[in-house]
Order: C-alpha cells, then structure tokens, then sequence
C-alpha cells in the first residue's frame, strides 16, 4: 500500500472494532489501516507515511506499550502520535505510566465513542468543530441541543487545562445542575475536590492552614482564642462547630456564617494562573447547607475574572476563537444582573458592540475599548452562558487570516524562548511537558500557510513559525530549561526587592506618608503585580492623598479600578474592612465608615491604624458644647472639671 495523504495506524485484535475505526476515520477523509499483527505493524509503519497509531495495550503475544516503546527509535514522537486503549487496564497509576513511558498522546478507556478519537488527530486536520475538548467546553453554551450526557462527555474528556478555566467549568457544572466530585491537580501535585449537588456548591476541600475553622471563627470575632483551646480539648468524636454550640460559645447561625465564608475563600484560591488536570466524576450528592448557588458565584466569577484572570491568558485564550461571532447565549435577558456589574457597567454600550456580527478579531481592531479590559468583559458574560461565540460560516477569508496571524504575531513581540515557548502553551493548552504535540498543535493553529501572492502575509506566518521553532528546538535541546532557570533567578530578585518596598511603604502608610508610600507601592507593583494585598495597600494610600488632590474624582476614580481588582478572598480579611471604612470616610459616610473600622478591630486586634481611624470619627461625631445654652450645674461643673 502506498498512502499518498497521512495515514492511521490501528493495531487491534478485535476485528470488529478495527473495522469501526477504519470505516469513521474514512467517513472523516482520512485513510486508515488496521491490522491484529504487531509485526505486520512494524512492515506498515516502514512502508506508509504513518502519523497516528492506535495501539492496544493487551496483544497476542505482546504488550502494547512493550511495543511502542521498542518503535520510539525509528519512529520518534515527532513523527507519529500513538494513542493508546484498553479495557482492562485502566487503573488511573498504569495509564500515566504507560503514557510517560510511550510518549502517547492519549488514552482511551474502551468502550469509547468514536468521536472521543477526533482531538486526538489534529494533525491530520480532521474536519471537527470540537476538535478540541477544551474548545468544546466553551462551545457549550452555545448547542442548544446538548443533553446532560453529552454535558458529562464533555467534562470526562478534559484533563490539561489551565486554572483561569476553572471559572467557566464551574458555572457550567452549577447551569447543567449535573451532581458530582471535580478533583482538581495543581502543578505540584496538590489535590482539591469540588463538590457539587444539583445545581450548587456544596462542598471544597482545600488544604490550607489560612481558612482552618477555629482560625476563621476568630478572625471573624466569633469566639475567642481560649475557647477554641478548651473545645479542642474535650474529649468527644464531635466536630469542632458541634462542640463550640453545644457548650454555647458559638450561635448556629455564626457557624453557618463561617462555614460560608471558609467555602468562598477557598473556592477562590483554586483560580490558579497555572496548568492543571481536571477530572469528573459523575455521582449523586446530598445537598447541604451552607452552600454556594448560580446566584453567588456570578459574582464570585466578576470578581475572579476582574482580579484574578491575566491579560496574556485571556489574549491566548481568545486566539483559537478571532475568526467567531458573539451572539445570544441561552442566559441572555436585558434584565440580567450581569450587566450591573462594574466589569461591564464600566464599558458603554458593550454589548450593542459586541453583538453587530462582526468576528471577534474585527470588534478588537476597532479599539473601541481597552483590550484588556473588552476581553475581560467578555469572557465574564461568556462564563455566565449570556454571550457565546460561534464560528463564522464560511471559510477564513485572507482579510481574516491576515488578522488572526497579526493577533499571533503581536503576542509574540519582544518575548524570549522560554516565553514564547510558555504563550504556545496557553494557545494550544496542550500539556508543556509534551513539546512535540505543543508545536504541532500551535501550527496546527496558525491555519493554513498563505499563498505566495500575499508576501506581507507570508513574511508573518514564516516569523512567527520561524519564533516557535527556535522555541520548540530550545525544548528539545534542554537550552529552555537552563534559560528557564535563569529567569527564576531574576524572578526571585525581583520579589525579593519588591518585598523589601514594600515594608517601606507600609512604614510610610502608618505615619501617614501617604504620597511617598504611594510611589513605593507602585514600584512593588511593578515588580511583582500578584504582590499579596497590592491592591488594598494601594487603595489606601490613594485614599489618603485624595484630601489633598485637585482633582478628587479622578482619585475616585483610579480606587474604583483599585477596588474592582481586589481578589475576593482578601474581602475577608481585616484590612478589607479599614480599606473600606477609608473609602466611607472620604466620601463623607461616617456612620458607614465607624462599623467598617470596628469589623476591622473585630477581626485583628492589633490593626492600629483602625483604631486610630475611630478615635477620629468619634471626635467628629461628638457634638459641640454650646455654654450659653447649658444649664448652670453642667456649666459649673465643666469649668471645674478636673484636666
């Protein structure tokens, strides 16, 4: 046989499903062969131009991923792609393994659907539009038509994914009203579950010492120090929240306060701005109280999306998407609550843009609004289902190819290897431990290379390819990892030096030095822009030069963006509170700004700049003594009074 297009390989006993294989591939245009004989393998692999291959983990006489790793030295992973299946071997520890030690692209759990196959075959440019797992996902909203199993395909067929997804993921989960466990792994191997019952959150297990019970009860002012120490040691096999009731330190009602507030702080701290691997188990979930609803978390969302969600991702995570319409998503009301959000309050008439029918990479040239902000904005209402995208139909026109690789192009200016290597990553979402499919898939997006007749065009596509192959060979050659380790270095300094401003500004914040402490706090964000509570640092030296501005509404204005970025999990802490009794205080809301500073003493003794701050409004709230109108005792009795 002489295949003259890309060819796939299935080496499979059961004749019946080799048959099913070759026949969709066909229906796909793709040429395929299959064959039960690990030899009569080895003889295609030499005589076709192979690029995928699906392997059986359990052959007649041998084993599959024995086989494919004698194959890696003539046929690297550069060239062909091995899938693996099996029916029997699927613990979770044998299929990492086996694809560690076969450099496969995938797994396949039999049985599968033929469809699983498709985004396994990129390289062969199968005609699917949810070619990738991921790319479905945010397609979702937009098939009317998908039921609740075809939702749970979805999920179970993710893995690598980045922690700026999870937002969209769990809305989705709560929309689908879908019960279950989502296991979450970060890069260094942590392990945090959701859980989700019906259409809420009933439960995040995160292990982390900050949202402990006993520490949150006292931050919050619940109990004191002394009785978490006297409920922890009684011996009894109840929970600590039990205890604390049942020996009336703690009302029901406080409990439930708590227990809401250490689910918040820790569903936010799973926004990481880095990969993970998902998983889905499907299951029935009791529901529970306290829980978090469709309701909470759109603002839980705004709030991640506004603070936690980085320009770069979103600019790569919008690039597959440049050549797609918004449209209605099935949440779309004029009424919705969305749209009162400071996100999308703050750009006008955003919506009536964004709906006109243009692509997306036509609303982002027309520089309405800031790009950071639009796509901030957008992908906000996108993980509500209130907006979608949807490919334009028709083919990519080269005014389309032009855009899309100049959006490409522009990501990639003045970035190094190790971060042009980092940005094929968020683009592709492939795994960044598997450069070969990272490159293949990034190629795979850069479409078509364009005719000879568009030079312009053509000098784009071979830079940008030319950037991600000296990438892609820094990768292979292990150069990455030395620039890589380089970079962490200057990193740290950087941190370092940011952190050593820092205790100056804050320094200069409590002598009131607030313009020196604002310069300082700038120059920390610079150095290190998730610099832990940046925001409210800044938000109050900004507040405490607004006395003396000249121009009060543009101070106003730039806390309102400050407060806008603050990571919801800070809004739980103490100087949260004194920030927000600040920016009561300058607006002229005494009362307002009396039980911010007193929550902030509630939760953290040792804040005195908020005691201070209410010795303050107490003198403003204490009323002049008028003498003349003073009956003669209080008079008398003020004149001699002992100083």
């Amino acid at each position: 046989m002489s295949a003259k297009g890309p060819v796939v390989l299935i080496l499979e006993d059961d004749e019946s499903l080799g048959a099913a294989l070759t026949s969709f591939l066909k229906k796909k245009g793709i040429e395929a062969v299959a064959t039960a004989s690990a030899e009569d393998a080895r003889d295609l692999l030499r005589e076709n131009r192979i690029q995928v291959m699906m392997v059986d983990c359990l052959l007649p006489g041998e084993n599959g991923v024995d086989f494919v790793q004698s194959l890696r030295r003539d046929f690297p992973s550069t060239l062909v792609d091995i899938v693996l299946m099996s029916g029997i071997f699927v613990e979770p520890q044998f299929i990492k393994d086996s694809i560690r030690q076969t450099q496969a692209v995938a797994f396949l759990k039999k049985p599968f659907e033929l469809d699983d196959l498709l985004p396994y075959l990129s390289k062969l440019n199968v005609q699917t539009e949810a070619a990738s797992p991921r790319k479905g996902l945010y397609q979702a909203f937009g098939i009317s038509s998908l039921t609740g199993r075809d939702k749970k395909k979805i999920l179970e067929s993710l893995d690598d994914i980045h922690g700026f997804d999870l937002p969209f993921i769990y809305n989705f989960l709560i929309h689908s009203k879908i019960s279950g466990h989502l296991n979450v792994v970060d890069e260094r191997g942590n392990v945090f579950g959701i859980t989700f019952a019906s259409g809420v959150i009933v439960g995040v297990d995160l292990a982390d010492r900050d949202t402990f019970l006993g520490k949150l009860l006292i931050e919050s002012g619940y109990i004191l120090p002394e009785d978490l120490d006297l409920v922890l040691n009684m011996k009894s096999s109840k929970r600590i929240g039990e205890k604390l009731i049942h020996s009336h330190l703690l009302s029901p009602h406080g409990f439930e306060i708590v227990l809401a507030n250490q689910m918040s702080i820790r569903l936010s701290r799973t926004i990481l701005d880095s990969p993970v691997k998902v998983n889905f188990v499907a299951s029935d979930v009791e529901m529970m109280s306290p829980h978090v609803d469709g309701e909470r978390l759109e603002r839980f969302i705004h709030d991640w999306v506004a603070a936690k969600l980085t320009g770069e991702w979103l600019k790569a995570h919008f690039t597959p998407f440049g050549n797609s319409m918004v449209q209605k998503g099935p949440e779309y009301r004029l009424q919705h609550p969305a749209f009162m959000m400071p996100l999308i309050a703050s750009l006008e008439r955003l919506v009536d843009v964004l709906l006109t029918g243009a692509t997306l990479n036509e609303i982002l040239e027309k520089r309405i609004y800031p790009q950071e902000t639009l796509l901030k904005a957008l992908h906000f209402l996108m993980c509500l289902g209130v907006l979608v995208l949807r490919e334009r139909p028709r083919v990519r026109s080269v005014e389309d190819q032009k855009k899309h690789l100049k959006n490409i192009h522009d990501q990639f200016a003045g970035k190094n290897t190790v971060e042009a290597y980092a940005l094929m990553v968020r683009m592709t979402t492939s795994n960044e431990q598997n450069p070969d499919l990272v490159f293949q898939e990034f190629i795979a997006l850069l479409g078509t290379p364009p005719g000879s007749a568009h030079r312009d065009q053509v000098s784009t596509y071979n830079d940008i390819k030319k950037i991600a192959k000296s990438a892609f060979d820094a990768v292979k050659s292990g150069s990455h990892a030395k620039i890589k380790d380089e970079l962490l270095r200057n990193d740290m300094e950087k941190k370092l030096k940011a952190s050593q401003l820092f205790d100056q500004a804050r320094g200069m914040l409590e002598k009131s030095q607030f313009g020196a402490a604002l310069s300082a706090l700038e120059k920390v964000e610079k150095l290190d822009p998730k610099f832990d509570k940046i925001r409210l640092h800044l938000v109050w030296a900004r507040l405490g030069n607004i006395d003396g501005s000249s121009n009060k509404s543009q101070g106003f204005k730039l806390v309102d963006d400050d407060l806008m970025l603050v990571e919801p999990e800070d809004k739980f802490d103490a100087l949260y509170s004194f920030v927000m009794g600040l920016y009561a205080k300058a607006r002229g809301d005494y009362p307002a700004a009396k039980r911010s500073f007193e929550k902030a003493v509630a939760m953290d003794s040792s804040l005195i700049a908020a005691r201070r701050e209410l010795a303050v409004i107490a003198t403003l709230n204490k009323p002049k003594q008028d003498v003349f109108n003073q009956d003669l005792k209080t008079l008398v009795g003020s004149l001699f009074k002992k100083r």
